[in-house]
């Protein structure tokens, strides 16, 4: 992909300045397994959209995406896939960090800038089911100082990070622009085991610290994604088998769904609303992505119920679910694999005072 600096505006960084990690993976549970790269919105995929705003506006770009996307986004554009797979938000941005230096879209050890502390410039941090990717673009650029011309000048404007904030408050960390310097260095210090399934929340600790931290309001609509049919349908967006529909305000290809907790008559997935409930939640708790297998506490709970009595459900899970978060949170094992464990032991304990009670 040829990288041209668009003419420049006020406040707004050159364009060689700034590098992007477009996160398109993603297993889509919430849309029947659909990929959200593949979903269509004025005729074009999203990852296309979102190629063709960075490419317009010279910004260098890192995919972080299953290899099937290569036909979408051409043989110039840099692909690669966190690893593991579909290990979440932080360990995409760790892959997408390594595959700009490979790329050449950031030094690497044995170019000049080397220690990645002296790397000007930002990179940008988004996520393919953004409906807005030109306007959002356009917004986040604003918000970044321009760069320094001279040799000389104040370096000051490249520990500024920009961390937006919906009308809310909660912050979206996947329309952020962190220094590039700063994230080369924070990811030089970790392994594939230590980011997997962390929350980008945990990967950005210490910006604050290293940077004078922007956190703008962004415009509404700027940010709204899509990880359910509800979103999909109430943002106008179609799924990859419907683009033969026209795109015209009035042709309806989806469904209207209730984002509401309570089951309908035409709702016959019980997960739906508990996935909703999840989602929700977690986004206020600012856990976005966070990978939860509800048949797996369910079951448990369910155990407990019928075990002990119904309300040891809720207290159960609740317990493992803080042991987990204090292995994770002493360094002793990530919280997947303390939650796996201390399930097991409850589910042991439980099978035993059974096995006593018949």
């Amino acid at each position: 992909m040829q990288r041209t600096d668009p003419p420049s505006g006020t406040g707004r960084p050159r364009a060689s300045s700034v590098s992007a990690i477009l996160l398109a993976g993603g297993r889509g549970s919430r849309l029947g397994g659909v990929e959200k790269s593949l979903l269509r919105s004025d005729g074009q995929p999203q990852i296309q959209r979102w190629l063709q705003a960075l490419e317009g506006r010279g910004i260098g770009t890192v995919v972080v995406g299953p290899a099937s996307l290569r036909g979408e986004i051409g043989a110039a554009v840099p692909l690669v896939q966190e690893q593991p797979a579909y290990s979440g938000p932080a360990a995409g941005v760790v892959s997408g960090a390594d595959e700009l230096r490979r790329s050449g879209l950031a030094p690497g050890p044995d170019d000049d800038l080397a220690d990645p502390a002296d790397l000007p410039g930002w990179t940008l941090l988004l996520a393919v089911d953004l409906t807005e990717p030109t306007a959002l673009l356009d917004w986040l650029l604003h918000q970044l100082p321009p760069v320094p011309q001279a040799p000389d000048a104040d370096p000051g404007p490249e520990s500024v990070a920009v961390l937006p904030c919906d009308a809310t408050g909660r912050r979206q960390y996947l329309s952020a622009a962190v220094p590039t310097g700063w994230l080369l260095r924070r990811v030089e210090q970790l392994t594939p085991a230590q980011v997997e399934n962390r929350p980008l929340r945990w990967l950005l600790q210490g910006l604050q610290e290293a940077a004078l931290l922007r956190q703008p309001v962004v415009p509404d609509g700027l940010c709204a994604d899509v990880d359910t049919l509800a979103d999909a349908h109430r943002l106008g967006i179609r799924l990859p088998d419907q683009s033969g529909c026209p795109d015209q305000p009035d042709c309806e290809t989806l469904e209207p769904v209730n984002e509401g907790a309570e089951m309908t008559a035409e709702s016959t997935d019980p997960h739906e609303p508990i996935e909703l409930w999840v989602k929700e939640l977690a986004h206020h708790l600012e856990v976005d992505g966070i990978e939860i297998d509800i048949d797996a506490v369910l079951a448990l709970a369910g155990q407990a119920a019928h075990t002990v009595v119904r309300p040891a459900a809720p207290v159960t899970t609740y317990l493992i679910g803080y042991v987990a978060g204090l292995a994770e949170a002493t360094g002793q094992a990530d919280f997947q694999t303390a939650s796996r464990a201390a399930s097991r032991v409850a589910a042991e304990l439980l099978e035993r005072r059974s096995g006593a009670v018949g």
